[in-house]
Formats: structure tokens, C-alpha cells, sequence
């Protein structure tokens, strides 16, 4: 009788960890475990700082993924600016607001953490290292403000490289962290780079880094379209920005001239008396966009072979989404790399 009691008991424990021994695997595996920036937002874009892990759905390929934590991180923020001084740039009505735009970084922002910043055209020509310090960037910025326009760039480097300028923005982020950001200000067209807008994207994605843009325009610029010797305009840059987990603001002189209804928009003369109100606005929202995030960790339901759509939407208390508020996250995930900043978190 002992005999078959000892060996029920063997038998009963061989069964508890062949059948458990998946799910241990699966837990185990750091492959499912990623930890992504999250930003809620209300209608007006100002962040809120009151996340719960318990108000979050998410799915992978329709498969849902569980929420394991949402912790408002309080880490020093790092933030490259990249200024576009390209030809296109110089216009005074462009130049005019991107100016009253680095008058501002200068005066209030975005000062929270380590700032850096670039200025490029055909190609990064001038670089401020990230530093705790804001005064290295200010000081750029005011060299920037007292030059003349035509003084800002090299000679006949007159094309804009922003696909390369962001790519290279990413390299000063080391090693990259979720929500490091770049701030870009341009008009959002790219006529010389070497790296695509998707090859952008997966490098962005890989290091969860975050892209905000502020885009300026002159009245009956073609932006509702992708000019005719360029592979990147406006709208592939707001893509960008969507799915890094960035945001986007684009001045419309007039939406119903440009067709850019769709977008962010504000129109006026901006660099006049209160106009400017309104872009100083739009630009401070960022800031606090950029200063205000989550960590989430989630557990995917199946290791990743390759980068999938995410979907994470917030709900009420009845399990309804809510549409007041939107969130700002990494909309793709990368496949698994142990060294992706994004992919490694241990499960709480």
C-alpha cells in the first residue's frame, strides 16, 4: 500500500510540472515583458497624472495583454531639440515663428531633466551635447537669434536632410531609456536624406524614443501632399510622432486653403500682439507632454518574431473606453532584443 502511495505521489508531482512547466516558461521568458512610455491626455492635450495599470486594455494582434504596472516616472528627462534651417526655413514667415519658438525654449522650456540640441539643413552642422545644464543650450540658442539668416547655414547647404537629422538626433541618447524625446522644429519636408521614413520608425521603436514636432507653414504650401522630388513630408513626420508615442503641432495659416483641417491647427499672424498666445500655448502643451509620462509594463501573450500593432486604450469603471482622454504610446513593438531598452523588465 505504500508502494502505490509513493508513487502517487511521484506520478502527481511528475503531472504538476510537465503540465505547469509551459507557464513557468512563459513567465520566465523576458521576451514578453516590455516596458513602454505612456502619456494620458484630455481634449485639450494637457497631461493627467492619475494612471491606474487597472484602467488599461491592451491587444496584440487581437490577443489581449496583461497590465502588470503603470508608474508615473519621476527620472531626469533627456530632450535633443532640432532646429530645421534649411532653405525652406528661411521665408520670414517661417523664420519669424520657429524664432519666437527658440526665444521660448530659451525663457520656460522645455527645461525639466537634460537638454541638448542640433541645427541642420543638408546635414547636422552644429551640436549641442546633452547636458544637465541648461545654459549650453541657451547659449546656442541666443548665438542662433543674434545671427543673420543667410549666416545660419554653410554656403549652398540649402536641402533638408530631417530623416538623417533625427536619426542622428537618437544617437545622442546613450544608452537610450524609454521616454527620451526629440523635439524637432521644421516645416516638415525632407529632400536629401539617406535613411527612409520606416527605417526611422523601427530605429525609434527599437529604443522607444519619443518624437514631438512643432510645423510651421506658409499660406498655399502643398502640405496636404508630399512634394514631387521629396519621399517624406508633413504627414509621414505626424505618423512618426503617433506611433513613438510623440504628438504633433502644426501651424495652418488656413486649413480650408491648405486642406490641413485634419491636423492641430492654429492660424493667425502668430508673431503678432496675443496671436502669439496661441503657438506659445500649443508649444508649452508639449512641454508638459513631454515632462508627463508612465512606465507600463505589459506581458505579451507570445514572444514577438517580428514588430506588431499595439492597441491600449483606457477605460471607465464599467469597462467602456473612454473618449476624453487619449493616450500617447509606442503604437508598434519591436521583435524581442535583449538589448532593446523597450523589451527587458523583469515582471513585478
Amino acid at each position: 500500500m505504500q508502494r502505490f502511495i509513493a508513487f502517487g505521489l511521484v506520478f502527481s508531482s511528475f503531472f504538476l510540472v510537465v503540465t505547469g512547466l509551459p507557464r513557468l516558461i512563459a513567465q520566465d521568458n523576458p521576451c514578453l515583458t516590455r516596458t513602454i512610455p505612456v502619456t494620458p491626455i484630455d481634449a485639450r492635450g494637457t497631461p493627467l497624472q492619475d494612471l491606474q495599470a487597472s484602467s488599461l486594455l491592451g491587444k496584440v494582434h487581437g490577443r489581449p495583454v496583461a497590465i502588470l504596472s503603470a508608474t508615473l516616472n519621476t527620472q531626469p528627462r533627456r530632450i535633443m531639440i532640432c532646429v530645421d534651417t534649411s532653405g525652406s526655413m528661411m521665408a520670414p514667415g517661417l523664420w519669424s515663428v520657429i524664432r519666437m519658438m527658440l526665444e521660448d525654449i530659451a525663457r520656460v522650456g522645455p527645461t525639466v531633466g537634460q537638454l541638448g540640441m542640433e541645427l541642420f539643413a543638408e546635414d547636422v552642422f552644429d551640436v549641442v551635447n546633452i547636458s544637465p545644464n541648461p545654459n549650453a543650450v541657451r547659449m546656442k540658442t541666443a548665438s542662433v537669434l543674434a545671427a543673420e539668416v543667410e549666416d545660419l547655414v554653410p554656403k549652398r547647404a540649402r536641402k533638408t536632410a530631417l530623416v538623417d537629422a533625427l536619426w542622428q538626433a537618437g544617437d545622442h541618447f546613450t544608452p537610450p531609456r524609454p521616454g527620451d524625446v526629440i523635439y524637432v522644429l521644421t516645416d516638415g519636408h525632407d529632400n536629401r536624406s539617406h535613411h527612409t521614413g520606416k527605417q526611422l520608425e523601427d530605429r525609434l521603436l527599437s529604443r522607444a524614443t519619443r518624437v514631438f514636432a512643432f510645423l510651421t507653414a506658409l499660406p498655399f504650401t502643398p502640405y496636404g501632399r508630399v512634394l514631387a522630388e521629396e519621399e517624406f513630408g508633413p504627414e509621414a513626420l505626424n505618423g512618426i510622432a503617433t506611433m513613438t508615442g510623440g504628438h504633433l503641432i502644426y501651424l495652418c495659416p488656413n486649413p480650408r486653403d491648405l486642406g490641413c483641417e485634419k491636423w492641430p491647427n492654429y492660424f493667425a499672424d502668430w508673431t503678432k500682439g496675443e496671436q502669439r498666445s496661441a503657438p506659445l500655448g500649443a508649444a508649452h502643451l508639449l512641454y508638459q507632454q513631454m515632462a508627463v509620462y508612465y512606465d507600463v509594463t505589459i506581458r505579451l501573450p507570445f514572444a514577438l518574431e517580428k514588430r506588431a500593432d499595439l492597441d491600449l486604450g483606457i477605460v471607465d469603471d464599467w469597462g467602456h473606453k473612454r473618449k476624453d482622454i487619449e493616450l500617447l504610446y509606442p503604437h508598434r513593438l519591436p521583435p524581442c532584443e535583449r538589448t532593446s531598452p523597450m523589451a527587458p523588465t523583469a515582471p513585478n
